[in-house]
């Protein structure tokens, strides 16, 4: 709760355990969480851990993944892990953006 707060401005609630990955650092593990957030809210970026977040529908997270605006996690991570979730099932493996094109996300 106080991360994502920190992070991004936004109050979450009902914080609950998802998954977990080994982390790059030596003996230690990625923990991910899901939580709900209340409506309305604005997102802050802090700019010193994010560089971008958005708020998606279901809908308008699918039609950025198919369109290329938005590269999302190979299917191993635990953050596609955590957007599948959240989405409700399996989604596209987006192919590799065009050579100069950054990818979101």
């Amino acid at each position: 709760m106080r991360e994502v707060h920190e992070e991004t401005g936004v109050t979450v609630r009902n914080v609950r355990y998802l998954s977990s990955q080994p982390w790059p650092m030596p003996r230690s593990l990625m923990l991910g969480f899901r939580a709900d957030a209340p409506a309305g809210q604005h997102i802050s970026v802090d700019h010193a851990e994010l560089t971008e977040a958005i708020w998606f529908t279901r809908a308008e997270l699918l039609a950025a993944i198919e369109t290329g605006e938005l590269m999302i996690a190979p299917p191993v991570s635990i953050a596609r892990r955590i957007i599948e979730s959240w989405y409700g099932g399996e989604l596209p493996t987006p192919a590799a953006p065009e050579r100069g094109r950054p990818a979101r996300g």
